[in-house]
């Protein structure tokens, strides 16, 4: 997978995305973005978290939220001081309830 500018516009482009931005800054500094979430694999997390949280922008993550604990208790702390939402993605999908909906 090609992790550039010229990749992002490219499938902005064939989906119908209107912006395409070539790094998290870029992306955390658009006052068009109001809200982030992290999809990024595990061992971004850390960073990418961090960075949406400092631009106080609230954040869903996937799971798992960090490699180890201590990550996920940095990403948790750095939200609660910046006092901005951190939700985290938990899909259910094949849970008996969920089949039986």
């Amino acid at each position: 997978m090609r992790r550039t500018l010229s990749a992002a516009q490219d499938f902005a482009e064939r989906h119908g995305v209107p912006r395409a931005y070539g790094t998290v800054d870029a992306l955390l500094s658009d006052e068009a973005v109001n809200a982030v979430y992290v999809a990024s694999p595990v061992g971004s997390h850390l960073e990418h978290a961090l960075a949406a949280a400092k631009a106080g922008l609230p954040t869903i993550m996937e799971k798992p939220l960090g490699r180890c604990a201590e990550e996920a208790r940095q990403i948790v702390e750095a939200f609660e001081s910046a006092g901005v939402p951190l939700w985290v993605a938990y899909y259910r999908r094949s849970h008996p309830c969920w089949l039986a909906l």
